[in-house]
């Protein structure tokens, strides 16, 4: 089976084995906010997702719920349907993630690969999903600091690879 192995304050995510695996966040915010996951390594052929899911059901992989998601080979994952979407990512790439109301907004390294329409009423980070054989492991970046490259970002009051969108915390 698949697991996902949690350190660095549950921040770091190291999905192995085979089968389904995912970490998602227990809170959700109700302003516009921006997170940050880094891919720190990948190995293998299994698939790796960031996104939002809805605070009160399953996600990404487990058949079910609501959901927005950005895979490593480059597609967009809305409850299910996959389809094209931007460029792939592997390890050392950072995947920003902003997110308001009605949209989800996925950036590989700093650019933008298009707002994704949602109707998550409550929307939770989804760090890292993963499915299939291989290794993907992911840290995670809420502004929270303690991480290196980071650099502090007046306007959201969080630190961050690179700058938030505007209005965006």
């Amino acid at each position: 089976g698949s697991t996902v192995n949690p350190s660095s304050g549950n921040l770091t995510l190291d999905a192995s084995g085979s089968g389904v695996s995912e970490s998602r966040g227990t809170f959700y915010y109700s302003f516009d906010y921006y997170y940050e996951v880094t891919v720190d390594s990948y190995s293998g052929t299994g698939i790796c997702h960031v996104g939002i899911g809805s605070n009160n059901n399953p996600s990404i992989n487990s058949g079910g719920g609501t959901y927005v998601s950005y895979s490593n080979a480059g597609n967009k994952n809305l409850s299910g349907t996959q389809t094209a979407y931007g460029a792939t990512y592997t390890a050392g790439d950072v995947i920003g993630v902003a997110v308001n109301a009605t949209q989800a907004t996925f950036y590989k390294n700093n650019s933008s690969q298009g707002a994704l329409t949602h109707s998550i009423a409550a929307p939770v980070p989804e760090a890292l999903s993963y499915y299939n054989a291989g290794g993907c492991k992911m840290t995670a970046n809420f502004g929270q600091g303690g991480q290196s490259g980071l650099t502090y970002d007046s306007a959201s009051g969080g630190y961050f690879t690179y700058t938030p969108p505007s209005g965006f915390k």
